[in-house]
């Protein structure tokens, strides 16, 4: 039995798809300390800076008297039981107000809530309809369900309409769902274009806005941005990129409320995200119109580096602050991200099965605290991991 665990690890290995675990020291800034060494952070999802913004934090403990009901590190209880502090209200209610939903329920990840909201939702009487490239705790919680599913082709929306054409009667409810800004590529859905096809086939829209929220649309999300917030049945968003904390969210309406409520078993079976992050969330969201200035500079800073990637004929995919860049072997992408790393910069090598086979990649996440002579720094090492 041992050896068939082995032989797991063994073929990984092989492929030079195998991960471990790395500590840091410490952030600060734009930068992360690894073993003593400092390193310009392109790793990670931190789009505004927040998490190593130190006047910020200080804002926020000052902001009111030390108290367990605000800042305890244990809600000690599911929410439905006793785990569900007035700050979850009040955060759930300012969700709702800021999106222009009637109601909004806040999970304690985007991966519970991407596990829990579709297997609540559904039965064997209905399908869900998902983008190829969502991301895995969206097609985890479609094999959590009991709907029957299909993932249709990245952005294939002609397909999708062929589809629904042939099959849509087939079932009793139907649900489309997609990322608005894609994780790994870093492109962008048509949200127009799914609305119409939702609204053509009696579907419901489920829009995941992880990577969108908190920076498109001041901050409101690329449905916001493209003026189709109101037709989403369900906006999934995260506190884990943008808000630099932990938790994710759904706006919508009363009817799916209550379902998730009653039925998303990782909404009613955990213990209650801790009051002090619970009320961190609220108190950068309501920061988040007030944090222009670094979303203007984030998107003229990713659209400069992208041009530059192109002009040096590498290939890159998307439009926004996500930059991957395509070197397709998984041996060339590890060894382009250790020759990075030599000079001072730190992004992930990302390989199957994250990505397809011949798709590695090293994915360039930037943040508002980046400037123009970063850019050189990593061009510069490129051109040096090339050789």
């Amino acid at each position: 039995m041992v050896e068939k665990l082995i032989r797991r690890l063994s073929n990984i290995k092989e492929k030079n798809n195998y991960r471990t675990l790395q500590y840091y020291d410490k952030k600060y800034s734009k930068y992360i300390f690894i073993e003593g060494h400092r390193y310009l952070n392109f790793s990670s999802n931190d789009y505004l800076g927040i998490s190593t913004d130190v006047d910020l934090l200080r804002d926020f403990y000052d902001s009111i008297e030390l108290d367990l009901n605000w800042h305890g590190f244990s809600s000690a209880s599911s929410r439905l039981i006793s785990g569900n502090p007035i700050i979850y209200k009040m955060l759930e209610e300012e969700l709702a107000t800021f999106l222009g939903k009637k109601r909004a329920i806040v999970f304690n990840s985007g991966y519970h809530m991407n596990i829990g909201v579709l297997p609540a939702l559904t039965d064997k009487r209905d399908l869900i309809l998902s983008d190829k490239l969502n991301h895995a705790s969206i097609i985890d919680g479609l094999r959590l369900s009991e709907a029957k599913h299909i993932r249709y082709k990245h952005l294939d929306y002609d397909g999708l309409e062929a589809y629904l054409e042939k099959n849509r009667n087939g079932y009793e409810n139907v649900f489309i769902v997609t990322e608005s800004l894609f994780s790994m590529d870093g492109d962008i859905a048509d949200l127009k274009r799914l609305v119409e096809i939702k609204r053509r086939f009696s579907c419901y829209l489920y829009v995941d806005e992880a990577h969108s929220i908190g920076v498109y649309g001041n901050g409101k999300g690329i449905a916001y941005e493209m003026g189709v917030l109101d037709k989403i049945d369900l906006l999934a968003g995260t506190f884990g990129k943008a808000f630099s904390s932990v938790g994710g969210f759904i706006a919508t309406d009363d009817l799916f409320f209550e379902l998730i409520v009653n039925f998303s078993r990782p909404f009613i079976f955990t213990t209650g995200l801790p009051p002090v992050v619970v009320f961190w969330n609220y108190f950068i969201l309501k920061k988040i119109p007030t944090l222009v200035e670094k979303i203007n500079k984030l998107f003229m800073l990713s659209k400069r580096f992208r041009s530059l990637l192109i002009q040096m004929d590498y290939k890159t995919l998307g439009n926004s602050y996500i930059v991957p860049l395509i070197l397709g072997d998984s041996n060339k992408t590890l060894e382009v991200s250790k020759k990075l790393r030599e000079s001072g910069v730190l992004v992930p090598a990302i390989r199957p099965p994250t990505v397809p086979e011949g798709t590695s990649r090293l994915r360039f996440s930037l943040n508002s605290l980046m400037d123009e002579e970063d850019i050189e720094l990593v061009l510069a090492g490129l051109k040096g991991g090339e050789t």
